[in-house]
């Protein structure tokens, strides 16, 4: 219940602005123009704010296990077009290693 006491703290303070907002804005022509723009702004910075926070504390995706959400599927065969792919990644990593261990200067130190 803790995550609800930003929300209530932060409502009341905009509560407040815009109470303050609605009694001190000067007389005038434009005086309900002014009240309904302060009360609007302050309305809609909370919603945003406050759908923003909650959107954090309560995804709607979670992380997901994936044995109860995906199951893997298993299979009587060994697909080998995936092992030959595997095969030659590997194979590709340990010659660009072997290239590397060749250059002479990139395997000792020079010493001045």
């Amino acid at each position: 219940m803790a995550s609800m006491f930003p929300i209530i703290f932060v409502l009341v303070i905009i509560l407040g602005l815009m109470v303050c907002g609605y009694l001190f804005v000067p007389k005038g022509a434009q005086q309900t123009t002014i009240r309904t723009a302060i009360l609007l702004t302050l309305a809609s910075c909370y919603l945003m704010w406050m759908i923003t926070y909650m959107a954090q504390l309560h995804p709607l995706i979670g992380w997901c296990k994936p044995p109860s959400c995906h199951p893997v599927p298993t299979y009587d065969r060994v697909d080998t077009q995936c092992l030959l792919n595997r095969q030659r990644k590997s194979d590709k990593y340990q010659h660009s290693v072997l290239a590397i261990a060749a250059i002479p200067s990139l395997t000792k130190s020079s010493s001045v």
